[in-house]
């Protein structure tokens, strides 16, 4: 192997280095000269210390690292670097490199020829390139890197080899995404230089195809090519918004670092401190063979070897080996993916682990702190490719682009609709993420176009033109949020009232409440010649509130539903299948337009007057007996309502589990309803028969109580509240108020119910979309991918869509990566950096969480939280059930539970009304899944409103 060197390529010297720059030749402009290893001795005394920040500024962090490396003697691949300047100018310019640049990249290129002893892109031996970007603040994962810069068709034929048209694949498609041109997949690799052949010539057809010119095919042009979308991706969407979330100068620009790729026989990464375990004193090695770049890809699994930080005073320059002894054996051992047996002996040798250790604890003192290293090993000997001060990790980068990408669009979100304020809204208790295609459905159901739409329409509200077009509801990191200043729009345009910020950061629930709050910023020079027309509107809805809310219940039950459930039969009969595909689609249309526009508006009704008779007994009781009591009795006084048999298919199941009924009964019943049943993608209980019996079986296995029974004892409970609160308003001194509460109570005790009812009744019109969807799968062989397009894309792409799975893919990415970032209770929009910020710690013993009480009670046993793919089966009776959200279909779990606690809920989410139905006590606590962990034991107080953490002593 060659003599490692590390050639400096600047425009100009930078002011804190313009001395060593005089020294080293170099010129100002953009002619460069070249530091070579002659220089070497007499330099690296003076750097073996971190480069400045003038140094960076020129080369980037990566190039001014490796600069530092090679000064002190540490090998490193031959390279230069084209510096910061020339990206700063090549923009000015109007993407057109400065003058003199490719000549000068032609020099460096003949230099690292002889270094390497090797020719550009030349057979049987080629020289091949990393260009790798580098700015002067770390940047992770945002911007380019491209390999096997110098590989074309003709080298890769006159290699032979299936690994280079593997390279060359890879290659082509780095470019191609760099230059906007989406490319199918390639294999991660190639059976044989056949099929490696196939896929390159598929690849540049369609590059041809899609850019309208061939794929380079000149090594100079290449490089020339790779260099230009390392500047450009400076640029690129999720650059800039990193950029602007972290504070970045977008004038910094990026460096590009042209590196001599070298054959490695074992490369890896080490980490100079244990990733997984900050406290812990050992070196993590991870080794495969061959190339580095599928360890970091993911493509295969390393060897894993932890090895001790031991005292390096007998070795002060750190790269001898320390004689014989075990010096860390691989914790994991698993083959690479093109190797068909499991390897028999260990990638690395005691003695090259304790020399690449020496390494990296060398570098750690150089550099000043804990690093993560790229490296090689080449003829028996270590070359270092990068270092990096221990971060983030490739899990952390990808969360942070996926970060990066949310506040941005938020930014966008605000700038465009003003938004002040995002708010959870309560349907994120039932639907916690819901999928591209789910949104799509509910964000209609719930906008001003929709059935909520029509609703307020019939009410005599008039929705504005903005929450008809967008809603109210966003998307943030994939959960259901509410622009409070649209919602106000739901009634109508210029409404001068609106939602007291201060008051929506203190208390979120509010937003389930109409807007009370003066709002002067709502009003303009116009405003007073538009009032009649608000005033008139607001009096014509308040009269058909009055009117409709005592008929709310008589019409369901007469009007609406029967019409439904004749549509839904006639629905049921057909067979899409026999359907042609523009008949699927508009089959698709007119159930959207059935269940989501027209039952949609039916369905939300009772709801709708349910929560303002709640609201309205609230307000009264509170304004009568204080917040503490006044918030008790109406608890009290709406647990245990009764439901129709039909829609409480937690009962059903239980009956299902003892006997009571059959299974063809049950699925008459339920077979439409299933846990996370606002989730299209999820199935429901007729498509899973094996999950109904598993259910059925644990919930006898588990002994949990009758449901009827629970809600008997609720109900009686109820009852006696009921027949008590005239004296307790007596003894308040509010007895002449009694009339009043009593009809408040009767309002809210019919209409609650309706809430499950016609939700049950919704959700068989909800399975029919699904019916069409799933058909519309099944014919472009999609599967249950299919949810994570959108409506208009499903009905217009073609049955051949394969074209469609690098895009499912990507979005089914984000959507589990957006998962991974924890949000507050409210969103400030000028406080964005609060959007996945470090998760709160756990909490210690004897800490007492406030909480917001969704059915009272209290019940003390461990904690049992759910997620991570745990069976069911280990929630033991009076467990204390923790969730992110209280689903309907989570029934079964909570007929066993001592108590539930959830993130997010309230008093009229389907979640807690189950709960008070069958009196079992569940609170709400913010960020509950990570404040409380397994086995701990606890009490909730479904009085109080919090949950007590016990001290071990006491639990």
């Amino acid at each position: 192997m060659s003599r490692i060197r590390w050639l400096y390529r600047l425009s100009e010297p930078w002011p804190a280095d313009a001395e060593l720059a005089s020294s080293r030749g170099i010129r100002n402009g953009l002619g460069l000269g070249l530091g070579w290893g002659s220089e070497r001795e007499k330099l690296q005394d003076s750097l073996v210390h971190a480069p400045g920040p003038g140094v960076a500024h020129w080369l980037g962090s990566k190039g001014a690292t490796l600069r530092s490396l090679h000064a002190a003697g540490i090998p490193v691949p031959a390279g230069f670097t084209i510096t910061t300047e020339a990206c700063r100018r090549y923009f000015a310019l109007g993407h057109c490199p400065p003058d003199d640049l490719w000549s000068q990249v032609a020099v460096a290129v003949s230099e690292l020829e002889a270094e390497t002893g090797r020719r550009f892109a030349a057979a049987p031996q080629p020289l091949l390139l990393a260009v790798r970007s580098g700015a002067a603040v770390s940047m992770p994962g945002m911007l380019l890197t491209l390999l096997h810069c110098g590989l074309t068709w003709r080298l890769a034929e006159a290699l032979n080899d299936a690994s280079a048209w593997q390279a060359y694949a890879e290659l082509i498609g780095q470019l191609a995404r760099a230059q906007g041109v989406t490319l199918a997949p390639a294999a991660d690799a190639a059976e044989d230089q056949a099929s490696g052949r196939e896929t390159c010539a598929r690849l540049l057809q369609d590059y041809a195809a899609q850019r309208g010119q061939p794929f380079p095919q000149d090594a100079d042009e290449l490089l020339r090519s790779a260099v230009v979308a390392v500047f450009d991706s400076w640029w690129s969407a999720q650059a800039t918004a990193y950029r602007r979330v972290h504070k970045i100068d977008d004038s910094l620009a990026t460096a590009v670092t042209v590196q001599a790729m070298i054959d490695t026989q074992v490369a890896g990464v080490l980490f100079s401190s244990d990733p997984r375990n900050g406290e812990s004193d050992a070196v993590v090695v991870e080794a495969v063979r061959g190339t580095g770049e599928r360890l970091v890809s993911g493509r295969v699994e390393p060897e894993r070897y932890i090895v001790a930080r031991a005292d390096l005073a007998a070795d002060p320059d750190g790269m001898a080996p320390r004689g014989a002894g075990t010096m860390g054996k691989p914790v994991q051992s698993v083959a690479a993916a093109t190797d068909r047996t499991r390897l028999a002996e260990p990638l690395l040798r005691d003695s090259q682990l304790q020399q690449l250790r020496c390494l990296g604890l060398r570098m750690e003192r150089l550099l000043g702190g804990k690093l993560d290293v790229e490296w090689g090993l080449a003829e028996d000997r270590f070359v270092i490719f990068q270092a990096r001060a221990m971060g983030e990790t490739q899990a952390g980068s990808r969360l942070a682009q996926v970060r990066a990408a949310e506040i941005e669009r938020l930014e966008r979100c605000r700038r465009q609709q003003g938004t002040r304020l995002w708010v959870p809204h309560n349907l994120g208790e039932t639907l916690a993420a819901p999928t591209p295609l789910t949104w799509d459905l509910i964000r209609r159901l719930m906008s001003g176009r929709g059935g909520l739409g029509r609703l307020y329409r019939s009410l005599g509200y008039v929705p504005s033109r903005r929450v008809c077009e967008h809603g109210f509801l966003e998307l943030v990191a994939g959960r259901i949020y509410a622009d409070p200043d649209r919602l106000v729009e739901m009634f109508c345009a210029g409404l001068p009232f609106g939602y007291d910020p201060a008051a929506l950061r203190a208390n979120p629930r509010l937003i389930e409440r109409s807007p009370t709050s003066f709002a002067p910023e709502r009003t303009d020079a116009l405003w007073l010649f538009r009032l009649p027309a608000i005033l008139g509107t607001i009096w014509r809805a308040a009269r058909r509130l009055k009117r409709d809310a005592p008929r709310a219940a008589e019409r369901f039950d007469r009007q609406t539903l029967p019409a439904f459930q004749a549509y839904v039969e006639r629905e049921s009969t057909r067979r899409l299948a026999e359907l042609s595909d523009r008949e699927l689609a508009d089959l698709l249309d007119d159930r959207c337009v059935r269940v989501l526009d027209h039952f949609g508006a039916e369905f939300l009704r009772p709801g709708l007057f349910a929560g303002l008779a709640v609201t309205a007994l609230e307000t009264r009781l509170v304004r009568l007996l204080g917040p503490e009591e006044g918030g008790r009795s109406v608890r009290s006084l709406v647990a245990g309502l009764a439901l129709d048999e039909d829609a409480a298919p937690e009962a059903c199941l239980y009956r299902l589990a003892h006997g009571q009924v059959g299974v063809t009964e049950f699925q008459a019943r339920c077979g439409h309803r299933g846990p996370n049943e606002l989730e299209l993608a999820a199935p429901r209980w007729h498509e899973v028969a094996d999950e109904v019996s598993r259910w059925a079986n644990w919930l006898q296995a588990s002994a949990a109580p009758d449901p009827a029974e629970l809600q008997a004892c609720a109900a009686a409970a109820r009852i006696r509240a009921t027949d008590a609160l005239p004296d307790v308003l007596r003894a308040a001194g509010a007895g002449s108020f009694a009339g009043l509460v009593t009809a408040d109570v009767q309002a809210a005790q019919t209409l609650l119910p309706y809430r499950q009812k016609a939700r049950h009744h919704w959700m068989r019109g909800y399975a029919l979309i699904r019916e069409a969807v799933l058909e519309m799968a099944q014919r472009r062989g999609l599967g249950e991918a299919i949810f994570f397009l959108h409506l208009e894309e499903i009905r217009q792409f073609p049955a051949a869509a394969g074209d469609w799975h690098d895009v499912i893919e990507d979005r089914r990415q984000q959507w589990l990566w957006q998962q991974r970032l924890t949000l507050p209770d409210v969103i400030d929009s000028a406080r964005l950096d609060a959007i996945g910020s470090r998760d709160v710690a756990a909490p210690s013993a004897e800490v007492r969480l406030e909480a917001t009480v969704l059915s009272p009670g209290t019940a003390r046993g461990p904690v049992w939280v759910l997620g991570g793919g745990r069976p069911t089966s280990d929630l033991r009776n009076g467990c204390i059930l923790v969730c992110s959200t209280l689903d309907p279909g989570l029934a079964p779990l909570m007929l066993a539970a001592g108590a539930v606690v959830v993130e997010r809920g309230g008093i009229l989410s389907h979640g807690a009304i189950v709960a008070r139905q069958i009196g079992l006590p569940a609170v709400a606590v913010s960020q509950a899944t990570r404040l409380l962990r397994d086995g701990q034991i606890v009490v909730v107080d479904g009085h109080q409103g919090c949950v007590l953490c016990l001290r071990e002593d006491e639990s």
